[in-house]
Parts: C-alpha cells; structure tokens; sequence
C-alpha cells in the first residue's frame, strides 16, 4: 500500500518506538527493583538501629525514615512518634523539618486537612525563623493541598510566593518544580494563556540544567495546554520531543501515556490511521505494565477512531472490550458514554431494538450517578434514535429534554467561567493592595531614615559647637555634606508621595467604577465604610458611609454580613431579587472578598445585574437550537424517505 507523506514519519516514529521499547522492557525491571531493593535495605538499617536508639538519636532516626519511607502510613506512625518524642527533647530545626515531612505523607495518603495543618505549622515556624528555604517548601506543601481540593487560587498565592523564594535562593531545579505547578493552578482557573508562559519557562530551566526527566514532564503539560489553545500542530511537536527522552529513559507508563496522547491529536488533525497506530503501540505497553485502566482508556479511544473511519464492527468490537475491564473492575466512570456509542453503532446500523436498550442502560447509569454530561448524551442519542425510527413526537420531546440538560450545562460552565474570572481579578487586586501596602512601608522607612538623619545632624552641631576655631572649616563640610543627604532623601520623599498618590487614584478609580455597585464593609460592627455612587443608586440615595447594614431595606445586605465567612473567591455569598422603586423586579449576584486596611479586616462587596444577561442568552439559545434541530430532523426525514424508496 502506498503512503502518503504525512503518514511516513508517524510510521518511522511508530518503528523507532517499538525498536528502543524492547530493549527497555528487559532493563527497565531490573534498574527499578535494584532501586527499590536499595531503598528497602537503607530502611532496615535504620529500623535495626533505632530498635537501640533513645533521646536525641532516636528523634533523628525517626525523623529520617519518616522522611524515606515509601508508606505513607507508616512514614506517618514515624513522624508522630518523633513529634512526641520532641516534647521531651526539644529541637526547632527538627520540629520545623518534621512538619513538613508529615504534610508531605497525609497529602500521600489523601488527608488534605492534616497535610494543610502541618504545611501551616512549617510555614509559621519558618517565618519565626527566617528560615528561607524551609518557609518556600511549606508554601509549595500549602500550595498542593490547595490544588488538591480544588482551590486553585489560594494554591497559586502560596506557589507563587515560593517562587519567589527560590529565584532569591537562585535554586534553579525546585524553581523548575514550582513553575510547572504554577502552571496547574493557572489550568484549574482556566487562564491557559499565564499556563503557557510559566511551563515554557520551567521547560527552559529544566532544558539548561540537563533534567531530562522533569523537562519531559514540562513538555507533556506544555502539550495538554497547546490542545485547549487549538495548537495542535504545537502539540504534535512538544509530545514528540517528551516522547524522544522517556524513551531513552525508559519510562514506559508515560512512554504509553504520549503515545495515547498523540493519537489523540494526530485523530483531531484527520490523521485517523496513524493515530490508530499510536494507540495500539500504548495499547501493547499498557498490557505489558498490566495497566487495566489505561487499557480501557486506550480502547475507548481506537474505538472512537474506527467509528470514524467507518470500520463500525472494530468500533463496536473496541467499545465492547473497554466496557467489560471497566466492568471487571467495578467502576462506573465512563461507562455510560460507552453504551451511547455504541447505541450510536447500533442506530447507523438500523438495529433500534439493540440501540434503545444500550441507551436505556445509559439513562440509569447516568442518573445514579448525577453526570449531567453522560444525560445530554443520552437524550441527544435518543432523540437521533426515534427521528430515524419515525416516532417524530417522541423524538422531539426527548430532544427538549437534551436541550434542557444542555442549557444547565452551559449555565453552570459559564457561572464557572465568571467565577474563574472574578478569581483572577480578585487575585490581581490582592496582589495590587499588596504592592501599594509595600510603598506605604518603604515610604515609612524612607521617613523614618530622615527624622534619623535629622536628629544625626543636629547631635553633629551640638558637638561642632564645642570644638575649638582650628576645626571650623572641618565643620562646614560635614554640615555641607549632611545637608546634601537630607536634601537627596527629601527628594526621595517626594517621589514616593507621588507614586502613593497614583496608587491611591487608581484605587479610586476601581472603586468608583460607574459599572458596578461596590460596597466597603466591617464585619465587625456591621458598618458601611465606604459605598460608590453605583451603590447609592441601587440601594438608596441616602446611603452613605458611616450607616449600618441594617440601614438598608431589605436585610438582606445583613444575610451578606452573616455569611462572611462563608465567602470564597468561586461563588457568591447571595443570590437576591428586589425592586428599587417602581422599577422591575431584577436579579442581583452578591460577591465578597476579605482584605486588610490600616489593621481592620474589611470586606469589599460587589453586586453584579445578572437578569438580562440570563434572558437573552436563555431565549437566543432556545430559539437558535430550535431551529438547528427543525432542520436536522427534515435532513433526517429526507435521508429516511430516500431509503424506503
């Protein structure tokens, strides 16, 4: 068979894979136990001497292997008892060690309130310390628990600040670490463009220092993104050259996991046999790696691709094996979407029976489990299934029912795109208030250099007052020179009062933006500290600062008050309809967000018009997808009668 020119260096890239895989597979076992028989008889060791060890020995060796112990249940039971053990023999430096080796254990063992309690411990223990590198890797622990538990904001606050750390420490390989986690909050909070720059960065510093392994990782990642930014040409480029060195590693899970990947982007790209090559080359290695799951996956995926392609018998025949692992295994993820591609094989194939049962399968599936995507695919299906079959009425109330599921689907992906957004404003605002409160205490220290300075020159003339006539010319010139100085640091003064003062107009600005109504609050007496002119004409025209709360009418600005801390920078506090006036009754979002100023915690609380928003998207939606639909099924109809003809 001839191959195009497209096809020959997929094809040259499949050969060179299964030509260095098979010498991997024969070393890659034997390295990996050499490397964990090592581990274990280091482990012994220290178990064998701890048996006999007590006081400060004892607390170091239990320190030590809570730190290696590839268990984390028992690298935990380790660092408990030295945590005992530390109240008998006090030990900071070991004590702030410690913590951060059992936030890194429960984050193992997927306790993430633990993790975060010991993380926060090392964190307030470094900084009583000024322990510089203990404090960033306590900031990179806080950091992955909050990712973990989805929490990406608070994530990025606390990895960005150990980045920061480390390029002060010029530690180029756990900056290298930090980047590429940076880049893993910035994915969760949606903001693929900052996720580009920080992995192109830690690939960078990976590439320079000769990482081979973490550089893989940064390309497998700049991968993912370059698929979501719809570069996939870009994608097809970083994939290769991640694959290249886990090849020379030896890595084979990820060796799989690219190949999979690839196939993945060569399908999107129309390059439907090669990418049918490249699964069944991380199909053959997940076999070997007896990894069920990914074979599942990998399955499911050459099923999509023969779907494609039109070989519906491999289709069904791919689709049919992933369905029984997953089945194997007990697991009900991803199950309903394979019987609705099935139904779909079944419904080009005009076997409706078969097709019906398949998605009725589907239905309760997804219905236990509440997946709203696995439903819209049913509904979507079904609807497709009854217009085929004739039963029009039937297959237009089931694709109201797809509309419906699609619609609070979109709904909630928006609402989580807006809070995404608002997130990242929030973040940047933080981040603003934090330099402003930055100048604020260089200009302080700038100030409190001069009254030193000042009561320097005047100990100066008292003394000058003293010395006899032979030192007057010696005292006019440190007078001269002091008067320079004070002169130098009155115009620094100067220039730090202006940026202050830009810095308080453009909050200014912020705050009184026309746009939104804001309000600036304390929690603590339930008094407005400040409201915009937005926010009086929303609430009231006799508003003003200085009122309570319950000023307002109705209370439900005090159902804000009371649910403060409750707030997160992902939803609002309150959800809230009311008239002003005579006007239409509108449907308002209440956002609150905790800052610090002049000492007093505030809360600043922005309320966002979401009625109209929500009309016209819900009628533009409808009346479009009505439409679309109405044509399709005359197509349908079309297809059908030229069949029966």
């Amino acid at each position: 068979m001839r191959r195009t020119p497209r096809q020959l260096p997929a094809i040259s890239l499949v050969l060179a894979v299964s030509c260095t895989l098979t010498s991997s597979l024969l070393l890659a076992p034997a390295i990996h136990a050499q490397g964990e028989g090592d581990l274990q008889r280091k482990i012994e060791r220290l178990e064998a001497r701890l048996t006999e060890a007590s006081g400060r020995l004892r607390l170091e060796l239990l320190v030590e292997l809570a730190d290696r112990h590839p268990d984390p249940a028992q690298a935990v039971a380790f660092g408990q008892e030295a945590m005992q053990l530390m109240s008998k023999v006090p030990d900071r430096p070991r004590e702030l060690e410690l913590c951060n080796v059992l936030a890194r254990a429960y984050l193992r063992l997927d306790e993430p309130q633990l993790a975060l309690r010991y993380g926060v411990l090392a964190e307030q223990l470094a900084r009583a310390r000024r322990d510089q590198s203990q404090l960033a890797t306590a900031l990179h622990l806080i950091g992955d628990v909050h990712r973990a538990v989805d929490a990406p904001l608070r994530a990025l606050e606390a990895t960005r600040e150990a980045i920061e750390i480390y390029d002060q420490l010029s530690d180029r390989r756990r900056l290298a670490v930090l980047l590429n986690d940076a880049g893993l909050a910035y994915r969760q909070l949606g903001d693929y463009s900052q996720a580009l720059r920080t992995y192109l960065r830690s690939s960078t510093i990976r590439r320079e220092l000769g990482d081979k392994a973490g550089l893989a990782r940064s390309l497998n990642n700049l991968g993912v993104v370059y698929r979501r930014l719809g570069q996939n040409a870009e994608a097809l480029r970083v994939y290769r050259q991640a694959l290249e060195i886990q090849q020379r590693e030896a890595n084979l899970p990820q060796v799989a996991r690219l190949l999979n990947n690839i196939g993945v982007v060569l399908k999107f790209e129309g390059e439907v046999a090669s990418a049918i090559q490249h699964y069944h080359r991380s199909l053959e290695l997940k076999r070997q790696l007896n990894d069920p799951n990914g074979i599942a996956s990998t399955r499911n995926n050459l099923g999509l691709a023969y779907e494609e392609r039109g070989d519906l018998d491999r289709a069904e025949e791919e689709f049919r094996k992933s369905l029984a692992i997953k089945r194997d295994l007990g697991e009900r993820a991803g199950i309903a979407g394979l019987l609705i591609r099935l139904a779909a094989i079944q419904r080009q194939r005009q076997h409706y029976g078969a097709a019906l049962e398949y998605l009725e399968q589907a239905r309760s599936i997804a219905e236990d489990s509440g997946n709203p995507g696995d439903l819209r695919g049913v509904y979507r299906e079904l609807a497709d299934l009854l217009a085929a079959s004739g039963r029009d009425q039937e297959a237009w109330a089931a694709f109201e029912r797809y509309q419906e599921i699609q619609h609070e689907v979109r709904e909630q992906a928006n609402r989580e795109a807006v809070a995404a957004t608002r997130s990242r404003f929030e973040f940047d605002q933080m981040e603003k208030e934090a330099a402003l409160l930055n100048q604020q205490q260089a200009l302080a220290a700038v100030e409190m250099r001069q009254q030193q300075t000042v009561r320097q020159a005047l100990l100066a003339g008292l003394v000058l007052l003293l010395l006899t006539g032979i030192l007057l010319a010696s005292r006019y010139r440190v007078k001269t020179r002091t008067a320079d100085i004070i002169a130098a640091q009155n115009r620094d003064l100067e220039r730090a009062l202006g940026e202050l003062r830009e810095s308080e107009q453009l909050y200014r600005q912020l705050f009184e933006d026309p746009s939104l109504a804001k309000l600036l609050l304390d929690p603590a007496n339930g008094e407005i500290v400040e409201i915009n002119r937005s926010g009086t004409e929303l609430l009231s025209q006799t508003l003003a600062a200085g009122d309570a709360t319950t000023a307002v009418e109705p209370d439900w600005l005090d159902l804000i008050a009371a649910r403060l801390d409750e707030a997160t920078s992902d939803q609002p506090v309150l959800l809230h309809r009311f008239r002003h006036g005579e006007a239409e009754e509108r449907t308002f979002e209440a956002w609150a967000a905790q800052l610090t100023l002049s000492g007093r915690w505030l809360v600043l609380v922005t309320l966002h018009d979401v009625t109209e928003h929500s009309r016209l998207e819900a009628e533009t939606l409808r009346a479009e997808e009505r439409e679309s639909y109405l044509a399709e099924l005359q197509r349908s109809k079309q297809q059908l009668e030229a069949r029966n003809a």
